[in-house]
């Protein structure tokens, strides 16, 4: 499950462990806009920051002695740890960036192999795919992380809380229980923002947002072609959010007042289906621009705003009901009407 780069390594750890998929579904609930201004197209990111891990995984600098960075990452693997590691790509055969161009990147280190002297990791666009699971000799490893320290640094030392150059990974609790709390506040500053044009976009006010982003396009005739890259991956990002809402109402619909989400299910069921049609239509401008479609896009994410909008309050209502259902039971039973 594709999140932000930084996310979606920690995230293969958190979801290889079944008693953190309640924490997994408590978080990613909203997407925000993280800049406008200045940029090429609208970015778009899930609201959670790397912080969200607090209390799920440890994560510390790497201390290794210099020219034993592969003994240092044997030790963590033993230890049941990972390991995120910075490589500059180009300088990796099984990377789509090989040769051609520069691309500093974290990797997830998981697995070695002493025969055959080889590391395992989960990498960005490597190994054919988007996120592929590749190998890499010890020998080679230790080259290009040794040329990343040599070219480099400076520019990318301001990634240290990312994880750069090199960071040890701990999971520190492996069970938790989903929290309904956090997820009713996601759902208010989605609330909030929609009711306000002034609040920062959030949640379902993303949508009307770039409802309002591709009438203004329409208007002036086209979207420049040097925005493609960035427009298919902020659409992407939109149908992925719809998918994980339906995977954490399939996992809420367990809850003993699970029933009373089927509304909720519906709606998502339809803005999941809308963002299927608005990433349909996005690259079929992107294909063959037509200033036509960008009204369409316009009118797609209105209806997105509308099914998630009205989707998010009977959501809120779900758990308001589900907070308050056992303390209106003890008061009527306190009160003498027993459990009518």
């Amino acid at each position: 499950m594709e999140v932000e780069c930084y996310h979606n390594f920690r995230l293969s750890i958190v979801r290889s462990f079944p008693g953190l998929m309640p924490w997994y579904y408590s978080h990613f609930i909203n997407l925000t806009l993280q800049a406008d201004e200045g940029e090429l197209f609208p970015i778009i990111r899930f609201e959670d920051h790397l912080d969200v891990y607090d209390g799920v995984l440890e994560e510390t600098p790497s201390n290794f002695s210099e020219g034993d960075v592969i003994g240092h990452i044997r030790a963590c693997l033993l230890k049941k740890r990972y390991v995120i590691a910075y490589l500059n790509w180009k300088h990796v055969e099984s990377s789509s960036f090989y040769r051609r161009q520069n691309m500093v990147h974290e990797a997830l280190v998981y697995g070695f192999d002493d025969n055959s002297r080889q590391l395992h990791l989960l990498a960005f666009q490597a190994g054919g795919k988007e996120y592929g699971h590749i190998t890499i000799d010890y020998e080679a490893f230790e080259a290009v992380f040794s040329r990343l320290a040599e070219e480099d640094w400076e520019k990318q030392r301001w990634f240290a809380y990312y994880g750069f150059p090199i960071s040890d990974v701990q999971v520190t609790e492996q069970s938790f229980e989903f929290d309904y709390r956090r997820m009713f506040f996601a759902l208010e500053r989605s609330k909030a923002a929609a009711d306000s044009p002034a609040i920062h976009p959030t949640g379902a006010q993303i949508n009307r947002f770039m409802a309002d982003y591709f009438r203004r396009k329409h208007a002036e005739g086209n979207i420049p072609q040097e925005c493609f890259p960035i427009w298919g991956i902020m659409v992407y990002k939109t149908v992925l959010h719809k998918t994980m809402m339906l995977q954490r109402l399939e996992f809420l619909q367990k809850d003993r007042h699970g029933d009373k989400l089927q509304p909720v299910v519906a709606l998502y069921q339809k803005a999941h289906r809308q963002a299927q049609h608005l990433s349909w239509i996005s690259h079929r401008y992107r294909r063959l621009p037509d200033p036509k479609e960008l009204k369409a896009v316009a009118e797609a994410y209105d209806n997105l705003y509308a099914a998630e909008k009205r989707a998010n309050l009977l959501l809120m209502e779900f758990l308001v009901h589900r907070q308050t259902y056992n303390s209106q039971k003890a008061f009527r039973m306190e009160a003498g009407y027993g459990d009518r």
